[in-house]
């Protein structure tokens, strides 16, 4: 039984709509290829030993960078070595609380088995991916998971300067312009919500209008 006129011309609007949606849905929906944000890594990989040892020097460390887009957290790569105790550092992502790190946590990475030798480069993926504004400044902070654990976060030889320390867990965060810690940040691109404000646009222009008939 062939459908009426009216009736094809509404499961076509439907299609169409349903098309749309998706559409809006992958454009929200991050890409799969990881790009870097930050990168303080020397090109030799050749570090310096850092000045302060979390365990004794200090009880965190914290170096800020800034997206300039809107990404989805993907990774940290870090360049560490353990002095003692063996057991994981904690990385946590934190946002901008007047420049210092904020107590809110955006994501929280634990690192295990660090060599002791010699700085050892480990990539770890993120948790919670959670979405990074484009002009926002987020810190990542490192520091100890229990009493015992001792490690350095070894510095960049690359040019990039500022970093945060805390001494004690409950002493304030302290700033100075020494060479920050090797980091590298990388996160998935998002559409920007005004593109997707654009594309949502553009795709209604593109659906049927019912018009009224006039009366006879």
């Amino acid at each position: 039984m062939r459908q009426s006129s009216p009736a094809r011309a509404l499961l076509g609007t439907t299609r169409l709509i349903c098309h749309s949606i998706a559409i809006l849905l992958l454009a929200m929906t991050p890409r799969l290829s990881a790009e870097i944000i930050y990168d303080s890594f020397p090109s030799d990989l050749a570090f310096g030993a850092s000045s302060d040892a979390v365990g004794t020097d200090c009880f965190a460390l914290a170096v800020p960078f800034t997206p300039r887009g809107l990404y989805v957290l993907d990774s940290l790569t870090v360049a560490m070595s353990s002095r003692a105790g063996g057991d994981p550092v904690r990385l946590t992502v934190r946002p901008d609380a007047a420049g210092i790190p904020a107590d809110t946590v955006l994501d929280t990475i634990d690192l295990g088995n660090l060599i002791t030798a010699e700085a050892d480069v480990v990539t770890a993926p993120s948790v919670s991916r959670p979405l990074l504004h484009a002009g926002l400044t987020y810190w990542v902070v490192a520091q100890q998971t229990t009493p015992q654990e001792i490690f350095w976060w070894h510095v960049a030889t690359t040019p990039t300067y500022g970093r945060a320390y805390q001494s004690t867990p409950d002493s304030p965060w302290y700033l100075d312009m020494e060479t920050a810690y090797a980091l590298r940040v990388q996160g998935a691109p998002v559409l920007e919500p005004t593109s997707v404000a654009t594309l949502a646009l553009a795709v209604s222009l593109l659906l049927p209008r019912h018009h009224p008939r006039k009366p006879l």
